[in-house]
This record gives structure tokens, sequence and C-alpha cells, in this order.
């Protein structure tokens, strides 16, 4: 990840395990066991200087930077895009771990459009 962009009044942008900003408004997030959630709440904790999201029918809060967007097609070709750029840090990983990664969001994407999301 690059330069922290900062938010509002010094408080840096809610982002996701991924880097994306995340907007207060978002409905669902991936939680770290790989689960996609309903959203109760996004808020900003100052004496930890942390975001953290509250999911529904969950009584505690998880670090928002634990949590993902949901992936889609778009995401996947964007990040595709961007490994051929040379614009993330892609390049630090090797080929065969990118096939992987790029292997296990397609699968799950086409699973996701099979079972109807």
């Amino acid at each position: 990840m690059g330069e922290e962009v900062l938010w509002y009044h010094d408080i840096p942008a809610p982002v996701d395990n991924d880097g994306n900003v995340v907007p207060l408004a978002t409905k669902s997030l991936v939680n770290e066991n790989g689960e996609e959630l309903e959203v109760s709440s996004i808020e900003y904790r100052p004496t930890v200087g942390l975001w953290f999201v509250t999911f529904m029918r969950q009584m505690y809060s998880t670090p928002l930077s634990r949590c993902a967007i949901p992936d889609s097609w778009e995401r996947l070709l964007r990040d595709l895009d961007d490994m051929t750029d040379g614009e993330r840090a892609y390049w630090n990983l090797e080929v065969e771990d990118l096939a992987c990664d790029v292997a296990r969001r397609v699968r799950a994407l086409r699973r996701a459009e099979r079972d109807g999301d």
C-alpha cells in the first residue's frame, strides 16, 4: 500500500485489508473467515486510531482492516489489469501464487453466481 489517505481532520480513510476505501454506507463486507456479512455500522475509534465494523447479529466489533469489500468480476479484472501494468506490489509474488489467487477468486465468483449470491 502507498501513502495513507486522510479522510477528515487527521482521521485516516476507512480502508479494508486490501487497502480499498470503504464507503460508510457499505451494506456487506467479507470478514476474516471469508463470510460475507451484513454491516450494522462502521465507526472510527479515536482512542485506538482504528476503524471498526459491527455486523448484524454480532455483539462485538471487528477492525475494518481485517475485512474486505466483496469481490466482483470488475474488481478481478481491475486487479488483473494492475498486475499486467505493474501498478501494484503483485510482482513480489511468484507467478504460481498469482495464478492460484486468480483461480480461487474466479471459482468463488462463479459459485456465487450459480448459487444466486
